[in-house]
């Protein structure tokens, strides 16, 4: 299943906004430009496709994108990988898992673990 249309657009606001409480963070995301990055929920079963853009993360519907790499993991975990929360454990764990191209997943977490907001 994947995220309902509707909710797309109110989901990169949030994203973006979250992101924007760092403002380092935006100049970080430019080294997966282009890049897309799927967030595949356990539980509800759900993924969204995320492309990095401008120091920017939009929520993409295209059935022909393959994403660079899938973080699979519980909403708790997603949750945890995005507030920096111990995110090596999780991933050794296996909350959060990545699979797909390796280098943009640890990017990606490595962005969201330098995430300094005041």
């Amino acid at each position: 299943m994947t995220a309902p249309a509707a909710l797309d657009s109110a989901l990169a606001t949030a994203i973006n906004g979250w992101l924007g409480l760092d403002p380092a963070t935006r100049a970080r995301l430019s080294v997966l430009d282009g890049r897309i990055i799927a967030l595949h929920l356990r539980i509800p079963e759900l993924t969204v496709m995320l492309r990095v853009a401008d120091g920017r993360i939009d929520v993409v519907r295209d059935p022909d994108l393959q994403p660079d790499t899938v973080l699979h993991g519980t909403p708790l975990g997603m949750a945890r990988l995005g507030l920096g929360s111990d995110t090596a454990g999780m991933l050794f764990s296996g909350e959060v898992e990545i699979t797909g191209d390796i280098e943009t997943g640890q990017a990606f977490r490595a962005i969201l673990d330098g995430m300094d907001i005041d």
